[in-house]
């Protein structure tokens, strides 16, 4: 059926009573959500969206995802731009460590594993990941990023 109503001013009405937020909150209180917090209504995120409610469809979790990606990669890009030169299973990794533990935070705290793969030293690589708290902390992922850092 083709909407007879236009979509965008119905985006604008919704955004002016729901408002725009960007990190969940309680619809009851307007409040934040924070770890720990007691809800009193729903889970809400963006314009309205009752997270426990509604959730998110698999087409709107993957293009979460996908701008995830993107603001990994762009980091990426700004501060270790020498990542590009990697084969793209090991841009995969790279990618993969970044998503899982903030970009920043692989860039700031794993300089030995950074040069390992500055350097195209994978054995290297894979020895700074495993003598990490990280790698007892993430169950499968580890090894699977390890194989992959090593077959290229």
């Amino acid at each position: 059926m083709t909407d007879t109503f236009d979509v965008a001013a119905m985006v604008a009405d919704l955004t002016t009573d729901e408002k725009l937020m960007r990190f969940v909150y309680d619809d009851k209180t307007g409040m934040a959500i924070t770890a720990g917090s007691h809800v009193l209504g729903n889970p809400t995120i963006g314009i309205g969206r009752n997270l426990s409610g509604c959730g998110l469809s698999s087409d709107e979790a993957v293009m979460l995802c996908q701008n995830d990606i993107a603001r990994c990669a762009a980091y990426f890009d700004m501060a270790i731009p020498w990542w590009r030169t990697l084969s793209p299973v090991r841009q995969r990794q790279m990618l993969n460590l970044g998503f899982n533990m903030g970009p920043g935070k692989l860039v700031s705290d794993w300089p030995v594993f950074l040069h390992a793969m500055l350097v195209h030293d994978w054995p290297g690589a894979v020895n700074a990941l495993k003598n990490s708290v990280w790698w007892h902390q993430v169950g499968g992922r580890a090894p699977r990023i390890a194989a992959a850092i090593l077959a290229g």
